[in-house]
């Protein structure tokens, strides 16, 4: 979070190249309602690489919980790649 903040310029302004303003949008109503609408596979990835550069545990944890709960044995092979990625220990 404080690397959230420490990025403000003199102009109030971010730039970040790594994350989409969709997942960045998710993040900032995860952070004020605690909850997330979209839990679609490839977004989550997405906003769990944000959680994780921002350390945002709670949101990682949210991610990790949908990860667990969208299982198929056509999807596993792709979740444990992400999983090893992130060092996600939790799948």
């Amino acid at each position: 979070m404080r690397q959230i903040l420490e990025a403000f310029n003199e102009t109030r302004m971010m730039k970040v190249d790594d994350i989409t303003g969709k997942t960045m949008l998710e993040m900032m109503k995860f952070i004020c309602f605690n909850k997330i609408e979209d839990t679609s596979e490839d977004f989550l990835y997405d906003l769990y690489y944000a959680a994780d550069k921002y350390d945002i545990r709670a949101l990682k944890e949210l991610c990790v919980s949908n990860f667990r709960k969208d299982l198929t044995p056509e999807n596993v092979f792709k979740k444990i790649a992400y999983a090893k990625k992130f060092n996600i220990h939790l799948l």
